[in-house]
């Protein structure tokens, strides 16, 4: 665990995320135009398909959440490591 990069785990999980909301809301504002248009709703947002995006977002959510505990607990393991240090010198 100390010499992965969690911070960086964090930011491309944290950029996936946001691709996947701004998909999500996408396709929400898109199937209401075309309810407001044809007056009908033709499957798009309440097809399969919207399951895997949602499991998706809950996935990233966690995962980014786990990244960033992660990175603290190592900045505190570094932080005491250094702290021990600059006592022994």
């Amino acid at each position: 665990m100390k010499k992965q990069p969690w911070g960086v785990y964090a930011g491309i999980i944290a950029m996936i995320w946001s691709l996947v909301t701004i998909g999500l809301i996408a396709i929400s504002v898109v199937s209401g135009m075309m309810i407001t248009e044809v007056g009908t709703d033709d499957g798009l947002s309440t097809g399969w398909w919207m399951i895997p995006l949602y499991i998706l977002e809950a996935v990233t959510v966690v995962t980014f959440a786990v990244s960033v505990i992660f990175y603290v607990i190592k900045e505190r393991e570094n932080k005491k490591l250094r702290r021990s240090k600059n006592e022994n010198i």
